[in-house]
């Protein structure tokens, strides 16, 4: 029987296959999904560029916020003058600002409903009453910062009531309302104190 030849080289050739079989390996790492196309490496970089700009667009404003941000409410300290880095800050007699030394405690605006201003008026009524001797005048000279917080706490619930912003509700309003109610209540205070030398007198 004639032995079957081919050329070498050739695709019939079984040693060439061989040969050719010798060189290729198998690839350790298996190939990654992802590639929206057979296109050429710069195409898939594209694409793939294309999805990460595509999520910072949706987190942009006007788009759905992954987290939404909250401001964080200050801690309630116990406030004490004595301890106080630089007493000037603490104001004074002359300045007409002393009761920011009033050594009480810190506390936050009961809600924004009118309880707040419900309870400022009636801590001035109440020292108008006991403190009756030094005078109206006096007491209302006293009372200035008092009022002024009184005041700003009526407006922040007049905007409250009638439908303010939802961020300002929820995080302005509240502090402002904070530090008119802390301002009052240490005008109170002080005035209740140089009220005191009238009871003496």
């Amino acid at each position: 029987m004639k032995r079957k030849t081919y050329i070498p080289g050739s695709d019939q050739d079984p040693n060439a296959l061989k040969v050719k079989n010798a060189f290729e390996r198998v690839n350790p790492i298996p190939p990654q999904g992802g590639w929206v196309s057979d296109g050429t490496l710069g195409e898939a970089l594209v694409n793939n560029l294309n999805k990460r700009l595509k999520k910072i667009a949706d987190k942009l404003p006007g788009r759905k916020q992954v987290q939404e941000v909250v401001a964080r409410p200050p801690p309630p300290v116990r406030f004490n003058p004595a301890l106080h880095e630089r007493p000037s800050d603490l104001g004074s007699e002359a300045t007409g600002d002393a009761y920011k030394a009033a050594p009480i405690a810190f506390e936050r605006a009961p809600g924004l409903r009118g309880d707040a201003s419900a309870r400022i008026r009636a801590a001035i009524g109440d020292l108008e009453t006991r403190r009756a001797s030094c005078g109206i005048e006096r007491l209302r000279q006293w009372l200035v910062p008092a009022l002024s917080g009184l005041d700003e706490l009526q407006r922040i619930e007049r905007a409250y009531a009638s439908g303010a912003d939802p961020v300002n509700a929820e995080q302005l309003l509240p502090r402002s309302a904070d530090m008119a109610y802390d301002r009052a209540r240490r005008s109170i205070w002080y005035a209740d104190k140089q009220g005191e030398s009238c009871a003496k007198s």
